[in-house]
């Protein structure tokens, strides 16, 4: 209900505040009163109207409903009853600001609710001279921060001042609260999946820290208060990403997003107990998170640097592997280091065993004469190893691998290598993950840099110029079928970023690839569109034969005249 301002004083600005979201508009209100404004907060249309007939505003910002014909009912009755021709500020998701025509010609100014409350505050030319302290409005302070406690509601008692339980799916709250670690898998059950990869959570059962931004050892109501404070600057820069991102299913915004609101890199850590013995946390918030990172780091969002090379088991794919010295000719690692001595007078060498005898005591099997004295007899110029299983003798030892987890062995030249990455945001990532969302910019020609049709032409063009030959390998994955659904999103995701690693490396670096999503515009020069076809199976061989999941890859290869008809 209304809790009207009163008369201000003299020189004091007076603002009416219309909100029924009155969270969304804290940030805002709070900006107002740091320069002194005198402040109406109310949060449905009887008590607008009575405030604006008991009091004279200056300005009067109203935060626009979801329902448009609601909104524009209360700027009618304002502007019909409002007293002293006050500026009157709509505040509207950009998304929608095509159905508010109406409500520009009832409103003084309309802005976007997603820019800064400082911006908003400039707008409504607020700049008081000296700062006045007013207590923020209780229907303000009530509905401060919205907290889901999960997997149930916790006592109460327990919540900080101005704090109040989430109660109903499909919600943004302004923080999570673990008290179970069952509570993880919960999440995306009551909010989209944006807003789950950027809320930040507290662990309060101290067995979900791959997940939280914040540990507690036990819930009390005391260390609530203060973590909730420590984590206050990440709830705020949360509230400044726009509307629109919390409705995206396009992970790479999430991640930006992730990442910017919580000011910090995704850094890989080890973990022994994964197989691949590597983990990102932020691979709990978003699946699939490191082909994610490397699709940002191609379009520039994000940059990274190297951290470690690990090998793995060309069956299973695990790094936790035992790494051993083995027989060069049957494999086995029963082999044994022995010094190899070098008798004086004949000159024969051979590995210790050879020269031993039951009684300890060493002969030449060579001339069979005694060896008595170091140095004067014989000595040891080095070593051996000696394979127990086949009895072979070398000086040098193979290197094997023995995978812990299928328990299948390798030589060095099976064992594959994959390079682990720190990824960090740009600059560009950091502005990006303000913006709007990279799924709702309309088609790939928009994207950063010269766009897909110019690309080819330019690529047609000068082929066509220099007289050579040319096509484009047109590859498309089934990335809506029913393979991306059984594979799971994680499998699919770094089965994607394996299969465009493989294409970058099959094909001359200088060859211009184009990658749109899960479609691939191979641009290669000096070479007939029939010749590329003749290769295709041998590329589609190359290109697959390591993926596990299944792709449903489409080829298709465009020649220099459909190329030119396209353009």
């Amino acid at each position: 209900m209304a809790r009207p301002g009163t008369k201000a004083q003299v020189g004091i600005a007076r603002v009416l505040v219309v909100a029924q979201d009155a969270t969304a508009m804290a940030p805002v209100c709070a900006e107002l009163m740091r320069r002194g404004a005198a402040l109406g907060v109310v949060n449905d249309i009887r008590a607008t109207t009575e405030a604006v007939q008991a009091n004279t505003y200056d300005t009067i910002l109203v935060h626009a409903r979801e329902g448009t014909p609601e909104t524009l009912l209360l700027l009618q009755l304002i502007k019909a009853q409002a007293v002293g021709s006050p500026k009157i500020l709509l505040l509207i998701n950009p998304e929608t600001a095509s159905a508010y025509t109406q409500g520009a010609q009832l409103a003084d100014a309309m802005l976007a609710s997603t820019i800064s409350p400082q911006r908003i505050a400039d707008v409504a030319g607020i700049e008081a001279e000296t700062e006045v302290e007013l207590n923020l409005p209780a229907v303000m302070a009530e509905q401060r921060q919205m907290v889901l406690c999960l997997p149930a509601p916790m006592p109460e008692e327990l919540l900080p001042e101005g704090v109040r339980q989430q109660r109903e799916r499909g919600q943004t709250p302004d923080l999570i609260v673990l008290t179970d670690p069952s509570g993880v898998n919960l999440i995306n059950s009551w909010m989209s999946a944006a807003a789950a990869a950027v809320v930040p959570i507290i662990d309060a059962s101290g067995r979900a820290r791959h997940r939280a931004d914040a540990t507690m050892s036990a819930l009390t109501g005391r260390g609530l208060a203060e973590t909730i404070r420590e984590l206050e600057p990440l709830m705020d820069r949360v509230k400044q990403l726009p509307e629109s991102y919390f409705k995206t299913r396009d992970a790479r915004s999430m991640l930006l997003a992730r990442l910017a609101v919580r000011e910090r890199q995704m850094a890989p850590v080890r973990d022994a107990n994964l197989k691949a013995t590597i983990r990102f946390f932020d691979e709990s918030a978003i699946a699939g998170v490191t082909p994610v990172a490397e699709s940002l780091v191609r379009t520039g969002h994000m940059s990274r640097k190297f951290f470690d090379k690990l090998h793995a088991c060309p069956g299973c794919q695990s790094s936790r592997l035992s790494v051993r010295e083995e027989c060069s000719s049957c494999r086995s690692a029963n082999i044994t280091e022995e010094p190899i001595i070098h008798h004086l007078r004949c000159g024969y060498q051979g590995p210790e065993h050879d020269f031993k005898l039951a009684d300890t005591s060493m002969k030449c099997p060579k001339c069979t004469h005694a060896l008595e004295h170091f140095s004067v007899d014989y000595d040891k110029p080095g070593t051996l190893f000696v394979c127990a299983d086949c009895a072979n003798t070398t000086g040098d030892t193979a290197i094997g691998f023995v995978c812990l987890d299928c328990e299948s062995q390798h030589d060095t030249e099976k064992v594959k290598t994959r390079t682990v990455y720190t990824y960090e945001l740009t600059e560009s990532g950091r502005e990006t993950a303000y913006a709007t969302p990279m799924d709702e910019r309309g088609s790939v020609d928009s994207a950063e840099g010269p766009n897909v049709r110019d690309r080819i032409r330019r690529f047609v063009s000068d082929n066509t110029h220099a007289g050579r030959p040319h096509a484009v390998l047109m590859i498309r994955l089934d990335a809506q079928g029913e393979a991306r659904k059984a594979a799971g999103e994680r499998i699919w995701r770094e089965s994607v970023a394996l299969y465009g690693s493989i294409l970058r490396e099959l094909f001359n670096p200088t060859t211009d690839i184009i990658e749109l999503g899960e479609t691939w515009l191979v641009c290669v020069g000096n070479e007939t569109r029939e010749k590329i076809e003749t290769a295709l199976p041998d590329i589609r061989t190359e290109l697959e034969k390591n993926i596990t999941a299944p792709l449903g890859a489409r080829y298709d290869v465009l020649g220099a005249d459909q190329l030119a008809a396209f353009l």
